[in-house]
């Protein structure tokens, strides 16, 4: 019995030896693996802020060496159209190129009618437009006031119609609806455009003096140079 309790003792130390050794090795492998994630964490953290560095220094080098500004700012390319140009009569017409680069962009013809004359963007395919309003028969091209914003979003029911319209006179007397957007006998009224070079858009603007059907002046205009970035009605800078 003796033996029997003794052999009983040592293995029930053994056990205890062997659990307290396996309890051990447990946490030193732990240890180690938690050390090993800390030692990635940080090398990824490292590799992260290196990264970040490098594209700073990337950019600062392409902006301060002047070739692609990493941030391209917005610029106003403002004409004054001296002397100013007037139509007196039918059939007269000024072909606009609003970025200069020897391209015709819009075109506006007086027409032998009383109650309009005609607006019409050059190359279609390329997005050319007016600021306009769906009317009973065609668009209307709208005469926006000084700072109304010109961009990609505008506010309903206007609309960039790429395929001209008419600048109206009448409207008061014959679409009373429409009262707002006659153009007869205004002055420093805005056209709004739309044009587009190597697939990219640009928003701009062109001033009149409007009498009638075909009495008109054309002041002035400009453009926002950044693609996509919008410009206020008589904005020069």
């Amino acid at each position: 019995m003796k033996k029997t309790r003794k052999a009983n003792l040592y293995a029930r130390q053994y056990k205890t030896i062997f659990r307290c050794y396996i309890s051990v090795v447990v946490v030193l492998i732990i240890n180690v693996l938690m050390s090993s994630c800390a030692n990635v964490e940080d090398l990824e953290i490292i590799d992260k802020e290196s990264i970040v560095e490098n594209e700073s220094e990337t950019q600062d080098e392409i902006h301060n060496g002047n070739d692609i500004p990493y941030v391209q700012e917005s610029v106003i390319i403002y004409k004054d159209i001296e002397p100013d140009f007037s139509s007196v009569k039918a059939d007269d017409f000024y072909n606009l190129d609003i970025n200069n680069d020897g391209f015709v962009d819009f075109s506006f013809t007086s027409i032998r009618d009383s109650w309009c004359f005609l607006a019409e963007p050059f190359e279609r395919l390329k997005n050319n437009a007016f600021v306009s309003v769906s009317g009973p028969f065609e668009s209307y091209i709208i005469p926006l006031g000084q700072g109304k914003v010109i961009s990609k979003v505008l506010e309903f029911p206007t609309f960039f119609d790429s395929y001209g319209g008419y600048v109206g006179m009448n409207f008061c007397d014959t679409f009373s609806t429409y009262c707002k957007y006659s153009w007869e006998n205004t002055e420093d009224k805005y056209v709004g455009l739309q044009f587009s070079v190597n697939s990219k858009i640009y928003f701009g603007w062109a001033r009149f003096d409007v009498k009638n059907s075909n009495e008109w002046t054309i002041k002035d205009y400009a453009y926002n140079s950044k693609p996509n970035a919008p410009i206020l009605a008589g904005q020069t800078e």
